[in-house]
């Protein structure tokens, strides 16, 4: 790497880069602070239930909230002190709203608000270190990246216990946050190594960077449920991959009933009919079993969407169902039993509208008391609903389109590495 220039002192003393305690100590707080998030992994399940149970969830968005406010406040504190030009300050505010935005967005969900602050600190730590070895706009891109593949990862370990999932919607969470925190530094902090020219040998760096969270993605994106108990029974080592309840990627169809009730399916409308009638008997058996041998959760693994897609998704819309109706006939408070109420009335529909068969067979149809109950509260139940059972079947693509748009990528970033390797030995070969 050619000479850096040393930042002058008004622009350095805020975010300086490249660090003062040097490359070692840089990268060991970047990967220390990643562990240290995994270390979380195990531990976050009983959080997010903690926090449902005692409703709390509130005070984990306020603690993410007063993070962002200190920091911004930090901030907008050394650009003010230091007189630096109006347009930083007004990228801070623009980044700042972006940031609460982005907060209040996910306030119904302690862990990923968390994820915030987890990552946007993560992109900031690896820019310091990455700073060390890169200047300019690939140093950045690098550091987007690392963070982007530490959240894949923070995912995909998330796959391998039972209390946490691994999500896309996280991995893009993940990823925002990180990105956020370095537009602040790009755009408002600005250091002066950023001003720098980057050179192609630093952005093949962040070419190849990008290639492998490509690859990361392609993987996920391919690795359907039915994949993965196919390589359980058939790869080597491998039998530990079965029975997971978790999915990385499904494809199927956003389905309506004539109530107006929207579902996730990974079948058609037709041949989740079909399924409804040639599987009500197996449905049956399968929740005999649960009731006297196994847990709801128990089930879920026996009855995983690669084994038994059907039975699957029917009984995560029972147990939404019974679930809310319960607590709905369970809870005094007015505003939440209506809520409760609501949301079983509309799972409700959606059992006899998409699973009659099944719900015939098992005998789950609501009894006379419980449909009475119900019956308080259909004038509430007329919005719109979308029930999350199946939240992660993508229903706006499939597989062949979204592995090939992935590859597709790969491609590109392989020819534009290429090219850029092909110019620097066009150069050497100039020089000699």
């Amino acid at each position: 790497m050619s000479g850096t220039p040393a930042p002058d002192a008004a622009r350095a003393s805020i975010f300086p880069l490249p660090p003062a305690g040097g490359r070692t100590q840089a990268w060991v707080l970047a990967l220390g602070w990643v562990a240290l998030t995994y270390l979380t992994v195990p531990f976050a399940g009983l959080v997010r239930h903690w926090a449902r149970e005692y409703e709390a969830e509130a005070w984990f968005l306020y603690a993410v909230l007063a993070a962002i406010g200190l920091a911004v406040g930090a901030a907008a504190r050394g650009l003010i002190r230091r007189r630096a030009p109006s347009g930083q300050i007004v990228a801070l505010a623009v980044i700042a709203v972006a940031f609460f935005a982005f907060a209040f967005s996910l306030g119904g969900n302690a862990i990923e608000a968390l994820h915030i602050v987890q990552y946007g600190v993560a992109a900031l730590l690896f820019l310091r270190a990455v700073s060390v070895d890169m200047i300019g706009t690939a140093s950045v891109v690098v550091a987007a990246l690392l963070t982007a593949i530490a959240g894949w990862g923070d995912e995909f370990i998330q796959y391998f216990f039972a209390s946490r999932y691994w999500d896309l919607r996280d991995v893009a969470i993940n990823g925002s946050a990180g990105v956020l925190a370095l537009a602040a530094i790009v755009f408002a902090i600005r250091p002066a190594q950023l001003d720098l020219a980057s050179g192609p040998a630093q952005w093949r760096k962040a070419l190849r960077l990008g290639f492998l969270f490509g690859v990361l993605m392609l993987v996920c994106f391919a690795a359907t449920p039915d994949r993965i108990e196919r390589l359980a029974e058939t790869g080597p080592g491998l039998r530990f991959l079965a029975g997971n309840d978790d999915t990385f990627v499904e494809y199927g169809y956003l389905l309506a009933t004539r109530t107006g009730e929207r579902h996730r399916s990974r079948f058609d409308a037709n041949a989740l009919a079909a399924e409804d009638r040639a599987r009500a008997a197996a449905a049956a058996l399968a929740l005999s079993r649960e009731k006297d041998l196994m847990s709801y959760a128990d089930f879920l693994r026996a009855y995983t969407p690669g084994r038994a897609p059907f039975i699957h998704q029917f009984r995560v819309h029972l147990f939404r169902r019974d679930a809310y109706l319960k607590s709905a006939r369970a809870t005094d408070n007015v505003a939440q039993k209506v809520r409760r109420a609501t949301i079983a009335i509309h799972e409700n529909r959606i059992l006899e509208a998409a699973y009659p068969e099944a719900l015939r067979a098992t005998g789950r149809a609501l009894t006379a008391e419980q449909a009475e109950f119900l019956a308080i509260y259909e004038g509430a139940a007329t919005g719109a609903y979308e029930s999350p059972a199946g939240a992660k079947i993508l229903t706006w693509t499939d597989r062949a389109t979204a592995t090939g748009a992935w590859l597709f990528l790969l491609l590109v970033v392989l020819t534009i590495d290429g090219a850029l390797g092909y110019g620097r030995w066009r150069n050497r070969e100039g020089d000699l």
